[in-house]
């Protein structure tokens, strides 16, 4: 009986990720982003959207480590709190966003990432990469 209910929750935890959410990227025509500036503990996200009415930009996001050819979603360090505003793009079509994730991250070790960012109900990626000297590629 034991065995039956282990295999259950196994099975359980491998249809429902074990209560890991995971984001899949839509296309989303006309926009752009990308990141610059990066250290282990800050970036800046810039997104163009050249759309005739603009996505609305929330200060959300999650930064995931690639490890085994997989992507992990990082622990975080305390409850990640964002301010429930909605952004819009400036005249020259973009918006930037400073992040400094290391109150929720800590400083990141060396590896490749990706940023996962919430345009309305949409999710966008972005990837970067941590190097020992600290720069990205």
């Amino acid at each position: 009986m034991k065995r039956f209910l282990l295999i259950i929750i196994c099975m359980i935890c491998l249809v429902t990720g074990c209560g890991k959410e995971t984001y899949e990227q839509q296309s989303l025509n006309n926009i752009s982003i990308n990141i610059k500036d990066i250290t282990p503990t800050s970036a800046t996200i810039v997104i163009k959207d050249t759309n005739e009415s603009s996505y609305t930009y929330s200060e959300w996001y999650e930064i995931e480590k690639e490890v085994d050819s997989k992507w992990e979603k990082l622990e975080v360090n305390n409850d990640m709190v964002f301010n429930d505003k909605g952004y819009k793009v400036d005249g020259n079509n973009t918006i930037e966003f400073d992040m400094n994730w290391e109150d929720y991250y800590g400083s990141l070790e060396p590896g490749n990432y990706r940023l996962i960012k919430r345009v309305d109900n949409n999710y966008l990626y972005t990837y970067f990469t941590i190097e020992n000297d600290y720069n990205s590629k």
